[in-house]
């Protein structure tokens, strides 16, 4: 087991970019991949690495879609429960599952119905990812690693896209993060939620493609 943080993912992508000598490259991630790909971009055009020899490959363009990152809403997921809250259901059930969906997708029918449950609660396991996903949840040390006051250092072209009916990540963290960056420019896909890649493919390629 692996006791995750964002610099953990961060130094794992930097070592798969150096072992397969990407160079040239455009950034992409969304929601936690989103922070992840902030505080990379961040950490590679400002130097900071552990030892030269782990020197972060630059990228030349980024997206952020729908990322985590913002500390005041990532407080509210990590910072100390409010005393009589109603714990979440277990995200390996089906009912964690039907609270997941409806959280990341907008329109109903990716999310209701038994056989999106079925579907969507097999897919979970099959990832085996449960124990991961547990550890970053409670992990509230990630709260030192929210990009507030960074954003300024991301000066290569970016591209914020956001599901406006985002559930998890409201849609004013998206204008955080294009008022943030330099030069950015924020699309809002109406009638989207926290996937809009998955929920409406063909508004968020058409975005991606006229910014690449």
């Amino acid at each position: 087991m692996i006791d995750y943080a964002i610099q953990t993912w961060v130094d794992f992508l930097g070592e798969f970019l150096r072992r397969k000598k990407v160079t040239d490259f455009t950034l992409m991630g969304e929601s936690l991949g989103g922070w992840i790909s902030a505080q990379y971009t961040i950490q590679a055009l400002d130097g900071i690495a552990a030892d030269p020899a782990f020197a972060l490959p630059k990228p030349s363009k980024l997206v952020l879609c729908d990322a985590a990152g913002r500390h005041d809403t990532m407080a509210k997921t990590f910072g100390p429960k409010a005393a009589g809250a109603e714990a979440p259901p277990p995200s390996a059930s089906l009912a964690g599952q039907k609270a997941l969906l409806g959280a990341v997708f907008h329109d109903p029918r990716w999310s209701s119905g038994p056989a999106a449950l079925k579907r969507g609660f097999a897919w979970s396991l099959s990832k085996g990812d449960a124990w991961t996903i547990h550890s970053v949840y409670t992990n509230p040390g990630l709260l030192n690693e929210t990009v507030d006051g960074k954003l300024k250092d991301i000066t290569i072209p970016t591209l914020v896209v956001w599901g406006a009916d985002d559930g998890l990540l409201p849609p004013a963290d998206g204008q955080f993060f294009a008022e943030g960056i330099p030069g950015s420019r924020l699309v809002t896909i109406p009638d989207s939620g926290h996937a809009p890649m998955i929920e409406t493919p063909q508004a968020f390629l058409a975005a991606v493609e006229s910014f690449l």
